[in-house]
């Protein structure tokens, strides 16, 4: 079970369908919810404070404001709205784009809930997503766009390369499967030379799960690395999944860049909310 989640809001945008899961989670797990926001920096690398005409600090000042607001609005509303201790924290980036502020406020969840989309200007330089996922050491769930809550993890589909960081997001993610009625353990790629080379490569994943009382099953399609997240969209559809989880970048952020790789192409296309860990 998870007993602290923690939700990261960028902006009142996305208040609703994060908290939304957010709430719906820590009810289900009987969890501490911690609704994190971060006032953004006024300084970009763009311009300094000596180079914005007068009156626009206190302009982007008053809307930074506002939009704090409107997001302790959404947060009170869902609060009202669920028997779950929580509480709102609110505070001043320290660091840049404020990447490492939320990472610093999430090193004693168990489990941290936000977006892939951050939808500002940061987002043109950075992946921010993958750098929380990266630099946290906890699970991150990412919920898509316009998501409408509903129960997530009973029919999950967990991605398998046999790395480091696909272990850690299937056990990290064994809270959220407690329930499920189906999980399958798929890998995508060509199977690996041995004597049991006709056996799905996800066999020993899907046993040790089984173990958890987890009801599983382990598959394979062929494919390379750039083909593995249509794979995955292909799969999620098809079974018809509520929760996909995978590791975060397998591979090296480079690599991924240049060839292409399940993380990136399932950060800009994923239906239904993803568990990652690194």
């Amino acid at each position: 079970m998870y007993k602290t989640i923690l939700a990261y809001v960028p902006s009142a945008k996305r208040a609703s369908d994060i908290l939304g899961a957010a709430f719906a989670l820590s009810q289900s797990h009987g969890a501490h919810l911690i609704a994190l926001h971060i006032h953004p920096s006024l300084y970009s690398p763009l311009a300094v404070a000596d180079d914005l005409p007068t009156g626009i600090l206190d302009i982007l000042i008053d809307a930074r404001s506002k939009e704090a607001d409107a997001i302790a609005r959404e947060f009170e509303t869902k609060a009202n709205a669920h028997d779950v201790p929580s509480e709102w924290r609110c505070v001043d980036a320290l660091h840049g784009d404020a990447t490492q502020d939320i990472i610093e406020n999430a090193f004693c969840a168990d489990l941290i809930v936000t977006t892939p989309h951050f939808g500002d200007h940061f987002d043109t330089w950075s992946d921010r997503s993958a750098r929380i996922v990266m630099g946290a050491g906890r699970p991150v769930l990412l919920i898509p766009l316009g998501y409408e809550p509903k129960p997530i993890g009973e029919r999950v589909l967990v991605a398998w390369n046999q790395s480091r960081e696909a272990a850690r997001a299937a056990f990290d993610a064994i809270p959220m499967m407690r329930d499920a009625s189906h999980i399958d353990v798929l890998t995508v790629g060509e199977p690996a030379p041995s004597d049991q080379a006709d056996l799905p490569a996800g066999d020993d994943l899907a046993l040790a799960l089984a173990r958890h009382g987890l009801k599983t099953q382990a598959s394979a399609v062929k494919g390379d690395d750039a083909r593995a997240g249509q794979e995955l969209l292909k799969r999620l559809a098809v079974q018809k999944c509520d929760l996909l989880v995978m590791g975060c970048y397998g591979h090296s952020r480079v690599r991924e860049f240049i060839f292409g790789g399940a993380t990136t192409h399932i950060m800009h296309e994923m239906p239904v909310p993803v568990l990652m860990s690194h």
